[in-house]
């Protein structure tokens, strides 16, 4: 029973995270188009595109008969999301002024290696509902 219960919880909490994640999308654009690496055209068409897809993953990850899918889709997606992260650490002295930085550590760049181990976490926590998963 309690092992349902921490399931419900993983899915649930799993697929609310994702729709916030694509929420922010829309309330953060311009600097999330900020971070887009230069190889990507249409910045913030491509900063609301990502967000509509994290907020139906999301919503598609709270269905049983969807969330096999929408796992195998946030696995890609986060996967390619982890070039943003890795861009932004191999030239973070420029992302400092935008996240405001300075304000909160005196050693930036643990901040950006903290989020390219967070994206990698985010690909294993998905790859495991689809691959590991019995459904």
């Amino acid at each position: 029973m309690m092992e349902k219960f921490l399931r419900n919880l993983d899915v649930s909490y799993t697929g609310v995270f994702f729709m916030f994640a694509g929420l922010s999308h829309f309330f953060y654009t311009d600097l999330l188009a900020s971070v887009v690496p230069a190889i990507f055209p249409m910045k913030v068409l491509l900063v609301y595109l990502t967000g509509v897809a994290e907020i139906i993953l999301g919503a598609l990850f709270l269905l049983d008969n969807f969330r096999k899918f929408a796992a195998q889709a946030m696995t890609f997606l986060v996967t390619v999301f982890l070039s943003v992260h890795i861009e932004m650490l191999l030239d973070y002295q420029v992302y400092v002024d935008a996240y405001k930085l300075d304000l909160i550590t005196d050693k930036p760049v643990v901040f950006f290696i903290a989020r390219i181990f967070v994206q990698v976490l985010l690909i294993l926590w998905m790859f495991r509902f689809w691959y590991c998963d019995e459904k």
